[in-house]
C-alpha cells in the first residue's frame, strides 16, 4: 500500500484548520471530476466521496503517523473502486489536484489566487517498507522540491529576458518589436509575482525545519544566491520596461513635431498660392515665421538626440526625463499656436 507524506504550506509553526468540508470541488485538468471531502478535525482522517457512471465511490487517507512540521502521513485505509482516474493515479503518486484539494483545509491562499497555489509535488513511497527504509528526510525533499522549482522559474526569466534584449528599442523598426513584447513583460512580471508569495511559503518550511536538513548552509547559500539573482533580473526589467517606454515616447514627441510642421508649411505654401495682396510683404513675413519654425524644429530633434543618448549613457536618469519629454509636447503645441497666429495675421479663414 502505498505511502505518501504531505507538507502543507502555512505561515505558523504548526497547523490549523481552516474548514473541515470542501464540497463538488474539481481537481482534474483534463474535464470535470468531482470530489466532495471531509475532515475530521481531531485524527485528520480524510473521507472523499466522487461520483463514477456505475455509482457513488468513497476513498479514505489515515494518517499512521502525529503531525510534525506541517508535515501529514497518509495511506488509503478504504477505497471502493480502482478503476477511476483518482485510483489510478494514487498507485504511482499523489494526486496534484488532491494535494491541491488537501491543502484548503488548512490555506487560505493568502498571497494569491486559489488556482495559482504553490505547485510542489507530494511525496510518495510504494509501501512501508520503502518509506520505513528512506534515508532523505521529508524536510529535505520538500526543501529541494523548492529549488528545483525556484530554478525553473529563474530558467524562465532567463528565456524572456533573452527574448526581449533582442527588441531593444533604439530605433524606429525596433519601436515595434518592442511593443509587440509588452506581452512578455506583463507575463515576467506575473512569474516574479507569483514567486514572491511562493517565497514566503519556503520561508515558512525552512523555519519549521530548522535542525532536519542534512546541509542546512549549502541549502541556506543556494535559495540566497538563487534568490538574488532573480531579485537583480527583477530590477533589470524594470529598467528595460522603463528604457523602451521613455525611448517610444521620444520618438512619437519628435513624430508630432515633425506633422506639426508639415501642417504649418502647406499652411503656408497655400497662402503663397492663393493670396495676391501685398506678395512681397506677406513672403518676408512668411520667410521669417519659417526660419522660426525650422530652427525650433532643429532645436526639438537635437534635444530627442540628446534624451536617447543620455538614456543609453545613464540608465539611473530615466525617470527624470519624463519631465523633458513633457516639455517637448508644450514645444510642439506652441509651434501648432504659431501657425494659427500666422494664419489669423495674414488674413487666411
Amino acid at each position: 500500500m502505498p505511502v505518501y507524506v504531505l507538507w502543507i504550506p502555512c505561515l505558523e509553526s504548526s497547523l490549523k484548520v481552516c474548514r473541515d468540508r470542501i464540497e463538488s470541488t474539481n481537481i482534474s485538468d483534463e474535464g470535470d471530476f468531482l470530489v466532495d471531502a471531509h475532515l475530521n478535525v481531531d485524527t485528520y482522517e480524510i473521507r472523499l466521496t466522487y461520483q463514477t457512471e456505475e455509482q457513488q465511490q468513497e476513498m479514505i487517507l489515515s494518517l499512521f503517523q502525529k503531525p510534525s512540521a506541517c508535515f501529514l502521513h497518509y495511506q488509503i485505509t478504504k477505497q471502493t473502486e480502482t478503476a477511476s482516474q483518482l485510483a489510478k493515479t494514487m498507485e504511482s503518486e499523489f494526486h496534484q489536484g488532491l494535494y491541491h484539494l488537501i491543502k484548503g483545509f488548512f490555506h487560505n491562499h493568502a498571497f494569491h489566487p486559489a488556482d495559482e497555489d504553490s505547485i510542489i509535488h507530494a511525496r510518495y513511497f510504494e509501501s512501508m517498507e520503502q518509506y520505513m527504509g528512506e534515508r532523505v528526510s521529508d524536510a529535505d525533499y520538500y526543501v529541494q522540491e523548492y529549488i528545483n522549482k525556484f530554478d525553473r522559474v529563474n530558467k524562465n526569466i532567463n528565456d524572456a529576458l533573452n527574448e526581449i534584449s533582442k527588441r531593444t528599442a533604439t530605433s524606429w523598426k525596433q519601436v515595434y518589436y518592442y511593443l509587440k513584447t509588452y506581452g512578455a513583460y506583463k507575463r515576467l512580471a506575473h512569474l516574479i509575482g507569483r514567486y514572491e508569495g511562493e517565497f514566503l511559503y519556503y520561508k515558512s518550511l525552512r523555519s519549521s525545519v530548522e535542525g532536519q536538513l542534512s546541509d542546512s548552509k549549502s541549502v541556506d547559500a543556494k535559495m540566497e544566491a538563487l534568490d538574488n539573482e532573480i531579485h537583480i533580473k527583477q530590477h533589470l526589467i524594470e529598467h528595460e520596461f522603463s528604457y523602451n517606454s521613455a525611448v517610444i515616447g521620444t520618438n512619437i514627441s519628435t513624430v508630432g513635431m515633425i506633422v506639426g510642421a508639415i501642417g504649418i508649411i502647406l499652411s503656408v505654401i497655400s497662402l503663397i498660392i492663393s493670396s495676391s495682396d501685398s506678395k512681397a510683404e506677406k513672403l518676408g513675413e512668411i520667410e521669417e515665421r519659417l526660419g522660426g519654425i525650422e530652427q525650433r524644429i532643429s532645436l526639438s530633434e537635437s534635444k530627442s538626440r540628446g534624451i536617447i543618448n543620455r538614456i543609453e549613457e545613464n540608465t539611473d536618469s530615466i525617470a527624470g526625463l519624463s519631465g523633458e519629454v513633457e516639455a517637448m509636447g508644450k514645444s510642439l503645441k506652441e509651434i501648432q499656436n504659431g501657425n494659427a497666429k500666422i494664419q489669423k495675421r495674414l488674413g487666411v479663414k
